[in-house]
């Protein structure tokens, strides 16, 4: 299998690497500045470690007993070493902040699914594989005859043709704002009918996901930006190895099991008031950069209060429901039949092979369901083995047979997090053109970081790229 290493990773992440001698030249005659940071996610963890090689003083505050937020990999229950994730799973060959961090820290990237193996894609009880290039018509026998010419994975470049470049630019301003704006007034499939898609190809299309709410925007920002990659990668051995690495790096300067209930700033100074093994205790600093998702924000004691404008955004900002079952089962007997353990279903839901590149005799299915309000409440109604079977369900109808292979599971509910209430920030009709940069612009002494408040919500790339950004403006 073949990996990229650090000498592969140093090239992809140079551009970023370059960045880091000039953080080194604002060091503080005198001593110290203490910065505060609340969250120890991938934003936290590497804002302070940016802000700490600067002289600065930092204290990250954590309300989880370990680091990483939600990149979060399982190990325990499965067998043999096997493990899969319960959030961040893959990043791409464009990520350039991710290869750089996995450089300095001396991670290798690995491919994060087969070259080889069919892909399947189901509909109701019809499947169909995705080199077949009648799999269109069998999955949606109304499709028009313009449209039954395509694979699914070849139908949305059809309806993307004639768009503007600059969709994948990172660098976002006024201007390209208002040019965007048609494609923000609108959810992803009534764009899809306003370019003369069919119902039944707007269906196929959306297969592995609910976007019924989802502004157009932000799926074609999502296409554009990760149009010029080549591969998606994962960190071999897991992809919490990251921010462990981040963590033991900063060591003490991490406080574990801190619950934040209040912030306050001056004139002169913030302070955060926070709870620790039952006690009330307070930090101070001269600024305070806050890495929580808003769903997690917005119920945190600020004063002053922050501006009204910044609190509508906080207030609104949508993130997307998402369970994700990692189901262990006796063999890989997919890759048998000639399978990349990939799919994509109405359920809604995507699912992929978790368990390949690993030494182990057992196979793991990761399957991503969300979305969609009814799956959230009867998920909630069920207990641990239910929502285990509803997976399981998910995975059968993908690759028939799997209950029979099935052993053991895990699940992650992200929308009932303590910790998150969510797993990623998702932009509805009309936010991203109306907010634009408003989500992260600091207010008097608070800062903000996180993938909510970046180019590239959901991925760990848009964290480590708010830090960097956030670091800017603390320097």
């Amino acid at each position: 299998m073949t990996r990229m290493r650090r000498r592969d990773l140093l090239a992809a992440g140079g551009a970023v690497a370059l960045f880091a001698p000039a953080l080194a030249r604002g060091q503080i005659p005198g001593g110290a500045e203490t910065i505060l940071i609340i969250g120890a996610g991938l934003a936290g963890l590497t804002a302070a470690l940016r802000l700490r090689e600067t002289g600065r003083r930092v204290i990250v505050l954590e309300g989880r007993s370990v680091a990483g937020g939600r990149v979060r990999t399982i190990r325990d229950p499965f067998d043999n070493g096997l493990y899969g994730e319960a959030g961040a799973a893959r990043i791409s060959d464009v990520h350039h902040f991710v290869l750089h961090w996995l450089n300095r820290f001396g991670l290798n990237a690995v491919p994060f699914s087969p070259p080889e193996g069919r892909t399947i894609f189901v509909n109701g009880a019809v499947s169909a594989f995705s080199d077949d290039p009648r799999a269109g018509a069998l999955l949606e026998p109304d499709l028009r005859e313009d449209e039954r010419g395509f694979l699914p994975s070849e139908l949305a470049n059809h309806y993307l043709e004639g768009l503007p470049e600059n969709l994948q630019s990172t660098d976002v301003d006024a201007e390209m704002l208002a040019g965007w704006a048609d494609f923000d007034g609108v959810t992803w499939p009534q764009w899809l009918k306003k370019r003369g898609a069919s119902d039944a190809a707007v269906r196929l299309l959306t297969l592995g996901a609910d976007s019924s709410d989802i502004s157009a925007l932000y799926v074609l920002r999502q296409i554009f930006m990760h149009r010029a990659g080549r591969a998606y990668l994962k960190i071999e051995g897991g992809m919490d190895r990251l921010p462990r690495a981040l963590a033991d790096e900063l060591g003490d300067d991490v406080r574990y099991d801190c619950c934040v209930t209040a912030m306050e700033q001056t004139r002169d100074g913030v302070s955060v008031s926070y709870r620790e093994n039952g006690e009330t205790k307070i930090a101070s600093g001269a600024r305070l950069l806050i890495t929580l998702p808003f769903t997690i924000l917005r119920d945190m004691d600020i004063t002053p209060a922050l501006s009204p404008e910044k609190r509508a955004i906080i207030s609104a900002m949508p993130y997307r429901s998402s369970i994700r079952f990692l189901l262990q089962s006796d063999t890989a007997f997919w890759r048998m039949r000639g399978l990349s353990g990939a799919a994509r279903t109405n359920a809604p839901c995507e699912i992929w092979d978790a368990s390949f590149g690993q030494l182990s005799v057992h196979g793991l299915l990761s399957v991503t369901a969300g979305g969609r309000a009814d799956m959230r409440a009867r998920f909630a109604e069920m207990d641990e083995q239910a929502q285990l079977a509803l997976g399981s369900d998910m995975a059968e109808a993908a690759f028939p047979g799997f209950k029979s292979h099935y052993q053991k599971g895990f699940t992650q509910n992200w929308t009932d997090d303590l910790w998150s209430k969510g797993a990623f920030a998702v932009s509805h009709p009309g936010q991203m053109t109306r907010w634009g940069e408003k989500a992260w612009t600091p207010e008097g002494r608070i800062h903000f970081a996180g993938e909510h408040v970046s180019p590239w919500p959901g991925w760990m790339e848009g964290a480590l790229w708010s830090a960097e950004r956030a670091v800017q403006e603390l320097l």
